[in-house]
């Protein structure tokens, strides 16, 4: 992999890290104001993992599984940072 693959792929898992904390916390949120809703902040995760795969495909088609760790570490990381600040700032 190139080194401008590298950095479009770090910068696309720690992306998709933000994104699915941002959809979790705004889709709870929502469901709280408006009760009724049969929907559960659940799908949100599910959607962010849909995300992951699709964009991660693009890049690691044809990668070893060392690859896909490193993204998924990439991306737990970023949203685990990013919930951390978050909830304690």
């Amino acid at each position: 992999m190139s080194s401008a693959k590298k950095v479009m792929f770090a910068i696309a898992n720690v992306f998709i890290g933000i994104l699915s904390v941002y959809l979790y916390i705004y889709v709870w949120l929502i469901l709280e104001m408006v009760s009724g809703i049969a929907i559960h902040p659940f799908w949100s995760i599910l959607a962010g993992l849909a995300l992951f795969f699709m964009i991660n495909f693009i890049f690691l088609r044809h990668f070893r599984l060392k690859e896909w760790l490193i993204a998924l570490g990439i991306a737990l990381g970023s949203a685990l940072i990013f919930a951390s600040i978050f909830a304690f700032s």
